[in-house]
C-alpha cells in the first residue's frame, strides 16, 4: 500500500510540473477558447464587460450602432442570444458609438454613448437600456432610449447605477471639437426621465478654465459620486483628476481643493509630458486609484492614488505616482480592477511593436510596485498579428482572470489568465492513505 502511495504521490508530481508552466498566475488559461483566446469575426469593438450571476461574458461595443455580444463561460458564443449570440441595437438607423454599459440588480442593461443628431456632423448623448434578452426595454424612455443635446457635440462616457436603480451618466460636451471645456453629471430615474432632486432640474455641469476630459464615474457606498479624467492646462503639463459630488449633484469641498484633487506626472521637470488618466477604481478603505499613461520622450503606464479626501497618497509609488516602463516602449494602460487581497489587476496595450502591438496584462502590489509571482516579473504580453489592446479586466470567482478587448481596431477578442491558486483547486481532494 505504502509503495502505491509513493507512485501516485510521484505521478501527481511529474503532473504538477508539466501543468505548472500553463498554471503560473499571469499566463493563458489553455481551457478557455482557443488556448486561452477567443476572437470574435464580426465587426465591433469593446466597451464593456460584465460576468452575469451565470457565468456568462457579456460584451458591449459599436460598429454603426450598438450591440452586445454574449458568451458562455468556455468562450464560446452563446446561441440563445440574439443571432448567434449578438444583438445589434438600431436607434432610429442612427450611427451610433458606445462608450460603456452597466448592470442594474434586476440584469437589465444600461448602454451609453453618442447618436448622430439631426445635423449628421454633431452628435447627441444616448442612453439606451435593454431587457435581459438584449432587446430594447420599452418601459424606459421612449422605445428603450433617451437623448440629450447639450451643446454641438454631446458624448456619454461612463455609467454607473445607485443603490436605488438610479442611473448616473457623466460626460463631456462642447460647440467645437477644438476646446472641450464642459462636462456634465445627470441623473435618470428608472423610467430613463431626469432626477430632479440632482443637480439642476437632474443635471450638475462643471465649466473648465481649460481643456477636460471626464471618463470614469464611480458611486461610493455612501452615495457619493467620484468622476475622473484628465485636465490640460494650456501650457502646461497635464493633470490626472478627480473630483467628488454629494448623493444631490453638488460639488464636495471637504475633498481635496474645494471638491477637486490632482496629481501631475513630471511636476518640475521639462514641459511636453503627456498625461492622460483612462480609468479609475475605489478600494474598501476609500482610496481612490487611478490608471492612464504618462511621459516625456517615452510614455508608460502609469498610475497613482489619492487618500479618501483628495489628498496624495504617498505610500503609494514614488510620493503617490508610479510609472512602470515595458521594455523601453511606449504602454498604456486602460482598465484597472482591485483584487479582494487589494492588488491591481490592469491591461492595457504597449505601442511603437513591429509588426503588431501587444496586449499587457499586469498585476500590481499594494504600493505600486509590479508583483513578480505574476506573469514575467509582474506583466504578461499576448501578442496577435494585428495590432490589439486590452480594454477591460476583471477577476472571476474562480481567481482566473478575463481581458476584453480590440483586435485590429474592429473586433472584439476575449482572453483568459490564470490567477492564485490554481494547482490547489486542482489537488485539493488528493489525501494520504
Amino acid at each position: 500500500m505504502k509503495n502505491i502511495f509513493q507512485t501516485i504521490l510521484i505521478f501527481i508530481f511529474i503532473i504538477t510540473l508539466s501543468y505548472q508552466g500553463s498554471a503560473q498566475p499571469g499566463f493563458l488559461d489553455p481551457t478557455f477558447g482557443n488556448n486561452g483566446i477567443v476572437i470574435e469575426k464580426r465587426v465591433g469593438g469593446t466597451s464593456g464587460l460584465a460576468i452575469l450571476p451565470d457565468e456568462k461574458i457579456l460584451i458591449a461595443g459599436s460598429g454603426e450602432n450598438f450591440y452586445l455580444d454574449r458568451f458562455n463561460p468556455d468562450g464560446s458564443n452563446d446561441a440563445s442570444f440574439g443571432i448567434d449570440g449578438r444583438v445589434n441595437i438600431n436607434l432610429d438607423d442612427k450611427y451610433a458609438v458606445c462608450y460603456s454599459m452597466a448592470i442594474q440588480q434586476d440584469g437589465k442593461i444600461i448602454l451609453v454613448g453618442a447618436m448622430d443628431a439631426a445635423i449628421s456632423a454633431y452628435t447627441d448623448l444616448a442612453i439606451v437600456r435593454c431587457k435581459t434578452d438584449g432587446s430594447l426595454d420599452s418601459s424606459f424612455g421612449i422605445n428603450g432610449y433617451v437623448t440629450f443635446n447639450f451643446k454641438n457635440f454631446d458624448y456619454a462616457y461612463d455609467v454607473a447605477i445607485q443603490s436605488d436603480n438610479k442611473i448616473v451618466v457623466i460626460g463631456d460636451n462642447s460647440n467645437s471639437l477644438a476646446q472641450n471645456n464642459d462636462s456634465y453629471i445627470l441623473r435618470l430615474n428608472t423610467d430613463g426621465s431626469l432626477d430632479q432632486s440632482f443637480g439642476v432640474n437632474g443635471i450638475t455641469k462643471t465649466h473648465y478654465a481649460s481643456s477636460s476630459t471626464n471618463v470614469k464615474v464611480i458611486v461610493q457606498p455612501d452615495g457619493k459620486l467620484i468622476m475622473g479624467g484628465t485636465y490640460a492646462k494650456k501650457g502646461l503639463k497635464p493633470d490626472y483628476m478627480v473630483q467628488r459630488f454629494n448623493i444631490d449633484g453638488t460639488v464636495d469641498n471637504s475633498f481635496g481643493e474645494n471638491g477637486t484633487a490632482k496629481f501631475k506626472f513630471g511636476e518640475g521637470q521639462a514641459s511636453g509630458w503627456l498625461n492622460e488618466l483612462f480609468d479609475i477604481a475605489l478600494q474598501p478603505d476609500g482610496k481612490i486609484v487611478c490608471a492612464g499613461e504618462a511621459g516625456l520622450d517615452l510614455v508608460s503606464m502609469a498610475m497613482c492614488r489619492f487618500n479618501a479626501d483628495g489628498s496624495m497618497d504617498n505610500s503609494f509609488g514614488d510620493n503617490g505616482g508610479k510609472i512602470l516602463d515595458y521594455n523601453n516602449h511606449w504602454s498604456t494602460l486602460i482598465s484597472i480592477f482591485i483584487q479582494p487581497d487589494n492588488k491591481f489587476l490592469a491591461t492595457g496595450f504597449g505601442r511603437d511593436y513591429f509588426p503588431a502591438s501587444p496586449i499587457l496584462v499586469l498585476r500590481i502590489e499594494k504600493n505600486g510596485i509590479l508583483d513578480s509571482a505574476f506573469g514575467v516579473d509582474g506583466i504578461q504580453a499576448t501578442y496577435f498579428n494585428q495590432s490589439s489592446s486590452g480594454e477591460e479586466i476583471q477577476l472571476l470567482v474562480n481567481q482566473k482572470i478575463l481581458v476584453a478587448g480590440e483586435i485590429g481596431g474592429f473586433k472584439t477578442f476575449l482572453a483568459r489568465y490564470n490567477g492564485d491558486n490554481v494547482l490547489a483547486s486542482n489537488f485539493k481532494e488528493v489525501k494520504a492513505i
